[in-house]
């Protein structure tokens, strides 16, 4: 009997420690995506809240250092993402697509190295080189659309949608990268 009352208690322990962390991590992502918001009209709160609570790295943060490294890896993740879809749509036969395409591919191959180079700084806790690269992550999606329009066309929907939420999250870790 008293094993069993034993087993109870631990877990119980175990769910309210679970519990405990679920919500001080909460905190942490609504405090910090409140003053993200705050700063930058742009990125909203809500979007904020739901992108690093749905990803794991970023949910299981216990400081904003690694809430900012969480963040720096899925601006990571959804640059190859992006580049993966312009990849797909490539095989377009208009050639100004085509040679849009091919821009926004060598845009977010730039991309991808700014984030890896954004990635290194913030591990050495240099916030300020670590912003510069993500800086420079939003100017080469802007490259990106820029060779669309420069073209007379309009950027493809899908493209045009992952772009719109990925500039988002950029925004997301150059704010992180102030606090």
């Amino acid at each position: 009997m008293k094993q069993v009352r034993f087993f109870s208690y631990s877990l119980l322990f175990c769910v309210l420690l679970n519990v405990g962390v679920s919500i001080v991590n909460g905190d942490l992502i609504s405090d910090t995506c409140a003053k993200i918001a705050a700063k930058d009209s742009s990125v909203q709160q809500d979007f904020c809240m739901q992108r690093l609570q749905y990803d794991q790295s970023t949910r299981d943060a216990k400081d904003i250092h690694a809430l900012g490294d969480g963040t720096i890896q899925l601006i990571q993740d959804k640059a190859k993402d992006i580049k993966s879809t312009v990849t797909t749509l490539s095989s377009a036969p208009d050639p100004k697509i085509k040679k849009a395409l091919q821009d926004c591919s060598d845009s977010y191959d730039e991309a991808v190295g700014n984030v890896n180079n954004a990635r290194d700084s913030f591990s050495k806790n240099d916030n300020k080189a670590a912003n510069i690269n993500l800086t420079a992550v939003l100017d080469n999606v802007g490259t990106c659309e820029d060779s669309f329009k420069d073209g007379g066309l309009e950027v493809h929907p899908r493209l045009a949608i992952q772009t719109s939420k990925f500039t988002g999250l950029v925004k997301m870790g150059i704010a992180m990268t102030n606090m």
